[in-house]
């Protein structure tokens, strides 16, 4: 993986680990950037030294596609290749053999993206492979919210998604080159409605 400085946009230096790297996300101080790709496991980098200083398993992963930090650094969440997301606690980022919270297995096909909102309340994951597989899970009681999307929604195929700094709105780009924008209503807490 090269790295490049954001100040001067010039390479810094190269991380390498095992197999090919699919997906990668930093933690919310920047100092650490985790990586996952075809072997099944998530690393652990830190920026300043530039060495791994940790990897983990992701149960039952052969192929990592998508990673997630929550913004208050107390969950992880890893999705693979058979559509299956695994929410960790922050202590994986120091386990040996971490355990998930729990395994979301709302969706079929592979990971492609995934999403905390800025209070760590909410994670928005997808899968571009299906029309409409995207999915909202719930912080801290890791449920899936069941109303929405629902059947009609427009999505089309997710191929990107982000939620934005003040967790109000849900962003989504499709396979038809649309960028589809939702209110998240409940998190529209003190600010003006439109």
């Amino acid at each position: 993986m090269p790295l490049v400085s954001n100040r001067t946009k010039q390479w810094i230096g190269d991380l390498k680990m095992n197999g090919t790297v699919k997906s990668i996300a930093f933690t919310p101080d920047s100092k650490h950037l985790l990586s996952s790709g075809s072997d099944g496991r998530v690393y652990v980098w830190d920026l300043s030294t530039r060495d791994c200083v940790h990897s983990f398993t992701d149960e039952g992963c052969l192929l990592g596609t998508s990673l997630a930090v929550a913004p208050n650094n107390k969950y992880v969440a890893c999705g693979s290749d058979c559509g299956v997301v695994n929410v960790y606690d922050g202590q994986c980022l120091t386990s040996e053999r971490p355990t998930p919270l729990k395994s979301i297995m709302n969706l079929t096909t592979s990971i492609s993206c995934a999403s905390f909102n800025p209070s760590s309340e909410l994670l928005a994951f997808s899968s571009k492979l299906n029309k409409g597989a995207l999915r909202l899970l719930h912080f801290p009681s890791l449920t899936v919210f069941s109303n929405w999307p629902q059947q009609n929604s427009p999505l089309g195929h997710v191929s990107s998604l982000d939620i934005s700094p003040q967790g109000t709105y849900l962003s989504v780009g499709n396979d038809k080159g649309r960028a589809l924008l939702y209110r998240l209503n409940h998190y529209c807490k003190g600010t003006s409605s439109a």
